[in-house]
């Protein structure tokens, strides 16, 4: 999670350095089912999760946290609340003509061609706040065990895995990445390829992890000129 560009964050980041939409499988949130992958603990992709607490997530009732970035001197945010049982969905943020508006809808019914804007940006979002979950929910991923390799940015090494989503799905099909974990199987680091192109690679930080009701979110990227940031704030996650 990644990066077709629709609200205004979205043409905030729509260049070739670092545009950053998180795609994918939207309607996987609408199936989460956290006992599914239960028996996969020996996977390197079941122990990601694991480490970051997905086991917690069946007790969570609802998720509220605010998206920020800022990127080439400017800055966005957004606000969600998300009822993963019910499908509900809360937005606080701008429409097209940088207007504040609340918006609530439910990802299970129709959606109008506004809505569907907006829940591009949910899914972008989420996809940041829980890609590590996202690691076991998603179909039409394949993992590849690297081994131990090189951090992208600074010194260091780590265990690393290529997840490369299929080429048939999401806004941006073949996307992959590659991630460096450190001993206890969390994302210290990670590479996106756009489509799968190797040869466009665009690292980022995964650090600021933080406990929220068992569940333990990365609320701070950012790239190595740090001219690129993206954060989470006013996390809060309701049993």
């Amino acid at each position: 999670m990644f990066y077709t560009l629709i609200l205004s964050l979205f043409l905030i980041l729509s260049t070739p350095e670092m545009s950053l939409q998180l795609h994918k499988e939207g309607n996987k949130l609408n199936k989460i089912d956290t006992t599914e992958h239960a028996n996969k603990t020996d996977q390197l992709n079941q122990k990601i999760a694991d480490a970051y607490g997905i086991s917690s997530f069946s007790k969570v009732k609802s998720i509220t946290y605010t998206f920020n970035v800022e990127f080439g001197g400017k800055k966005f945010s957004r606000k969600w609340q998300w009822n993963p049982n019910t499908k509900d969905i809360t937005y606080w943020g701008k429409d097209s003509t940088n207007k504040e508006i609340k918006v609530s809808y439910n990802r299970n019914k129709p959606m109008d061609e506004a809505t569907k804007k907006i829940d591009a940006g949910f899914i972008n979002d989420n996809y940041w706040l829980l890609f590590p979950f996202h690691l076991v929910w998603d179909t039409n991923v394949k993992f590849t065990d690297e081994g131990v390799k090189k951090y992208p940015l600074g010194g260091g090494e780590g265990h690393a895995l290529m997840v490369k989503y299929s080429d048939k799905v999401g806004y941006t099909p073949g996307d992959a990445f590659e991630l460096f974990l450190g001993k206890d199987n969390m994302i210290k680091q990670w590479i996106y390829f756009h489509g799968g192109k190797l040869s466009n690679p665009r690292p980022a930080t995964w650090e600021g992890n933080k406990n929220f009701g068992g569940i333990t979110i990365s609320t701070l990227h950012s790239t190595p000129t740090h001219t690129f940031k993206l954060w989470f704030s006013d996390v809060k996650v309701t049993e």
